[in-house]
């Protein structure tokens, strides 16, 4: 008599988010999906397992401070981005959030802000409510453990409105080769 295991049950798959697994006596697969090979008065239990996997997310957060100017500019100015040392990364206008692997060293980065304005960046702040995670904030670089998730925000305060100051020199005649400074 021959069975067909499958992912959960004696056929069928796992939903994305979890991780199934099988385990048993001699005689029961070792991955899935196997097949189980019986003999008249044979006993193998089969045990599979679902676990869910832990989701590690990292969120970040623009916050904008206009030195009460209505000049427009809100945090949709600015990308912000987490890059990871493994090629993956995290990017979105005013603000991200996603999953990101585990263990690995993420770098915080903003894009330049809007012209004719400077505003001051802050250092990132990242917090989380029981997660755990490594962060170097001289450097803005993070390293989240398995399940975690982290919010991490970088403020940037206007301080200076950026004025141009254009010089035109003319000389009359304009045939005059005088020497000006």
């Amino acid at each position: 008599i021959y069975e067909t295991v499958g992912g959960t049950g004696v056929s069928g798959t796992s939903p994305s988010n979890y991780i199934t697994s099988i385990t048993g006596t001699a005689g029961c697969p070792t991955t899935l999906p196997g097949s189980v090979a019986l003999v008249p008065g044979q006993n193998i239990v089969c045990t599979i397992t679902n676990t869910k996997k832990q989701i590690t997310k990292l969120t970040l957060v623009k916050r904008v401070y206009n030195s009460g100017i209505l000049n427009g500019v809100t945090n949709e100015n600015w990308t912000l981005r987490a890059d990871g040392s493994d090629g993956s990364f995290i990017s979105g206008k005013g603000g991200a959030s996603g999953a990101v692997n585990p263990g690995v060293l993420y770098t915080l980065k903003e894009s330049v802000g809007p012209t004719g304005y400077y505003y001051a960046p802050s250092l990132w702040f990242c917090n989380s409510t029981g997660s755990a995670y490594t962060f170097n904030q001289q450097l803005g670089k993070i390293t989240l453990t398995p399940g975690a998730n982290v919010t991490c925000t970088i403020t940037n305060t206007l301080t200076t409105v950026v004025a141009n100051l254009t010089l035109i020199k003319r000389c009359i005649p304009s045939t005059d080769g005088g020497v000006f400074t």
